[in-house]
């Protein structure tokens, strides 16, 4: 029978599997079709794993379709091998079938933290090789803002907020629950393996030279003001800043203040709902738990300022959005017995000059590589870890000759970043 839509009909075994899954959540209607679609806005959006929508046509055609969203590996070996190696299907599957279920647990014993944790999609199944999710952007309206824009002060505000309160609950989870981080990296050892930044990584360690290679070059073909002073920096950095970020995400049991780290807290990674009168955000909802971390907040707080929200924002407003992060972090510990804060406040900057660096050069290895994900393929990248560095370093260089006025803005945003970095965190 053809497809009611686009997509490829599923056929067994393949195909009840996804009817076991569906029944395993509560729904029996018989199934006609099951339908896997590989959504075009999503291509180049996501790195490590394949992301397809799923669709459930119903022998009854009064019962609305239901939809999903699988994320899956790729069919390259290489790349496949590559993230299994980072554990990262592993890590969300325990975050949602282990870590997620206790902490709503423990939160729920306290009153008004019953739904703290109510900042995820719902996980319909997960193993090593799969993870399907509620699809909120079919099912409710959510969407995906476009990455290129970044987010505005309001924005910036509602998410750090929700982190907070992530954190937050963890921390009470860590403390209470487990009697303490150590115990904790032992119970939940797979959250808190470190998926891509370990020492001497062969295949993250050159992103981050070529990833300011890249800007250096980009400020010879685009000159603007302070560029010389800002390639003298980046060349400063080569072969430094790996080392140091590895340095700096290793778990230090010694840290008063640890919670466990959404790992790759960007815009990519959320969904928003908007007011259909207003425009304005009212709902935000966290995706991708492929790269936890337990660690200092600030290592989630500092690559999400780098990534996500708008420089003039995060500039402008640099120390607003940290006091509201880390008041509403306090207020939310309070909310498990009167936990405190374990740090001041003036401690808790003093840690984000520090950890933001792994934001901060992240932010270096993609500033110019954002655009030319979709241009990559990552079902047909070469199994060599140098073919497949240089394919994404040819995809870097053509986006740019092909885009120059998007370049040219890209090189005054290399500047003013690393002039920011300087003021913040200081030479490395």
């Amino acid at each position: 029978m053809a497809p009611s839509s686009t997509g490829d009909v599923l056929c067994d075994p393949l195909r009840q599997k996804f009817v076991d899954i569906l029944n395993s959540n509560g729904i029996w209607d018989e199934v006609d079709n099951v339908v896997m679609t590989e959504p075009p806005e999503l291509k180049g959006e996501h790195m490590a794993t394949a992301t397809v929508y799923l669709r459930y046509e119903f022998k009854d055609k009064e019962v609305k379709d239901k939809n999903l969203f699988v994320k899956k590996f790729t069919s390259n070996p290489a790349h496949t091998a590559f993230v299994k190696k980072g554990r990262i299907m592993e890590k969300e599957m325990s975050f949602f079938t282990e870590f997620l279920p206790k902490a709503r647990e423990f939160c729920g014993k306290y009153a008004g933290c019953e739904k703290l944790l109510d900042l995820f999609p719902k996980c319909w199944y997960a193993d090593e090789e799969m993870v399907v999710l509620e699809n909120l952007v079919l099912d409710d309206t959510f969407i995906m803002l476009d990455k290129e824009v970044k987010q505005d002060l309001f924005t910036a505000k509602l998410v750090l907020g929700n982190l907070a309160k992530f954190h937050a609950a963890t921390y009470a989870f860590i403390e209470e629950e487990c009697g303490g981080s150590e115990k904790f990296a032992e119970l939940y050892e797979c959250q808190c393996f470190e998926a891509f930044m370990q020492e001497n990584d062969p295949m993250m360690e050159p992103m981050f030279d070529n990833g300011a290679t890249t800007c250096i070059n980009l400020l010879k073909g685009h000159p603007v003001e302070g560029d010389a002073e800002a390639v003298e920096t980046l060349t400063s950095y080569m072969g430094k800043s790996y080392p140091l970020v590895t340095s700096i995400v290793k778990l230090n049991h010694s840290e008063k203040l640890l919670v466990l780290n959404h790992g790759d807290f960007h815009n990519n990674n959320m969904l928003f709902k908007k007011d259909a009168e207003t425009g304005r955000v009212n709902d935000h909802v966290f995706v991708d738990l492929q790269i936890t971390r337990l660690g200092s907040p600030n290592l989630d707080i500092g690559y999400y300022m780098y990534t996500s929200v708008q420089p003039k924002i995060r500039r402008a407003h640099f120390m607003e959005l940290l006091r509201h992060y880390y008041d509403t972090f306090e207020t939310t510990v309070g909310m498990f017995g009167g936990k405190k804060c374990p740090i001041s406040y003036e401690d808790f900057v003093a840690d984000y000059r520090i950890k933001s660096q792994m934001g901060f050069f992240t932010t270096l290895s993609f500033i110019a590589a954002m655009g030319a994900l979709k241009d990559i393929d990552m079902e047909t990248m070469s199994e060599d870890p140098v073919d497949m560095m240089e394919i994404f370093n040819t995809a870097i260089r053509n986006w740019i000759a092909n885009n120059p006025e998007k370049a040219a803005a890209i090189a005054e945003e290399v500047v003013a970043v690393v002039k920011e970095h300087g003021q913040v965190s200081g030479p490395i």
